[in-house]
């Protein structure tokens, strides 16, 4: 599986990465994927960008190519990885059978449009750092944009950005970023749809610490050690626990359900002693709010493209109220467009198929130029799939999606907070992230 990137690494690590500017294509490969459809053609190029200290270094992405493409349309879609560890990168992830988001990519394809699918989490792994994951999306775009004798893109495509839950995190830092990390794409970038919005990472962490998905915060623990050296000597040495290596060795649903209910900061049987004080030292207290966009400080760190927000009220993962509180941030520091779809009913797991017929139907309008929100609404719906103008082939897919995932809308559909054996049911269908 990893044969493929044998043949781009070399290449990448004989580059002069610091000569070259961010955006760079350093080198790529014609790639066959299979488990799409409606898929003409397909590439992974690796791309010089930089980490969160703006020290160069290079990401892999992948772009793939519709039998009805449209050269004059892009959406970047941003997975939810949620691990650290390199078999769960996209471009790796790709060439399984069971890569998260076959669903989303093939309603994409079907539209005609190039789906751009980087791995924004950089060659450290870091999930949750924000900066590193916005400049490996924007550079992926700078050499994208730039690739039609390639790919057949113009570079002057509209693009959207597109991400559910860890997704939406990249893309929600990409955006935000854009304005002054590639203020050139302002040209190119008409929207960006996040759901299960991920704004701050501490309100998110005690919201689960303890709970069936308290594993994501061993995904997060290990992405963040990886790119904060002094952060992963802080936690380690304030811990007796000797298994951190094991945070990083699976993907997001194998990690779940191998830590469920572990207590982190929380509980008397806690991994980290000194519990949430610890996460208020330094340097955990600037790491977790350096990466969390709701505690940035810098006016600029905004989209100044239209944003579109999905997310279910009874999230039992990312809380809704992160969404809420991003939401009166940017609205009170006057964004120009932020649509904000609450959906009453769902939650988190729920929401990822719910909400994708209401995001898709967002982008596409953007994609015809069609009037946006002009500053900030805030609707709730009984569920998204009220929301306004949605096609209906979209939401048979989606339909079928639920049906296959978690057995249909309905009475079978008792609650959004499963217990241990339904998530073990559930991953024995999908090795979805979460």
């Amino acid at each position: 599986m990893l044969s493929f990137l044998l043949l781009l690494l070399p290449l990448a690590w004989s580059y002069d990465v610091d000569a070259a500017a961010p955006g760079t294509l350093v080198s790529h490969i014609n790639q066959k994927f299979a488990n799409f459809q409606n898929l003409q053609n397909s590439w992974v190029f690796n791309v010089v960008s930089q980490d969160s200290f703006g020290t160069p270094n290079v990401i892999t992405t992948s772009i793939l190519q519709p039998t009805n493409a449209n050269a004059s349309r892009v959406v970047s879609y941003q997975i939810p990885e949620d691990a650290a560890t390199i078999e769960c990168a996209p471009s790796v992830n790709l060439l399984g059978n069971n890569f998260t988001g076959v669903s989303d990519i093939n309603l994409l394809l079907s539209q005609g449009y190039y789906v751009v699918i980087p791995d924004y989490e950089g060659p450290k792994l870091a999930f949750l750092a924000g900066h590193q994951a916005g400049h490996a999306i924007l550079d992926s775009l700078r050499a994208v944009l730039l690739s039609k004798n390639i790919t057949g893109i113009e570079n002057t495509a509209l693009v959207n950005l597109w991400g559910f839950s860890g997704g939406s995190f990249a893309s929600g830092w990409a955006a935000s970023l854009q304005p002054t990390y590639a203020p050139e794409l302002s040209a190119n970038l008409v929207g960006v749809a996040v759901g299960g919005f991920v704004t701050d990472i501490k309100a998110v962490v005690k919201h689960i610490d303890g709970s069936p998905f308290s594993g994501l915060i061993a995904a997060g623990i290990a992405g963040l050690m990886n790119e904060y050296p002094d952060f992963a000597t802080q936690l380690t040495s304030h811990s007796t626990y000797t298994g951190f290596s094991e945070f990083s060795k699976q993907c997001s649903m194998d990690t779940v359900l191998k830590f469920p209910f572990t207590q982190f900061f929380s509980g008397p049987f806690r991994i980290f002693p000194d519990g949430w004080s610890l996460a208020d030292a330094e340097p955990a207290k600037t790491v977790i709010a350096s990466n969390s966009l709701l505690k940035q400080t810098d006016p600029e760190i905004m989209p100044r493209v239209p944003v579109f927000i999905y997310h279910g009220s009874v999230d039992e993962i990312v809380p809704v109220q992160n969404s809420n509180d991003i939401y009166a941030k940017w609205c009170g520091a006057g964004i120009s467009s932020l649509e904000f779809a609450e959906d009453l009913t769902s939650g988190h797991l729920m929401e990822g198929s719910i909400g994708t017929p209401a995001a898709i139907a967002w982008m596409t309008n953007r994609f015809k130029g069609l009037s946006v929100v002009e500053g900030c609404t805030h609707q709730k719906r009984l569920n998204n799939l009220f929301y306004p103008g949605i096609d209906p082939v979209v939401v048979q897919a989606v339909k079928f999606e639920i049906e296959m995932r978690f057995g249909g809308l309905g009475q079978d559909i008792k609650q959004d907070k499963p217990s241990l054996e339904e998530l073990q049911a559930y991953a024995s269908k999908n090795d979805a992230v979460i």
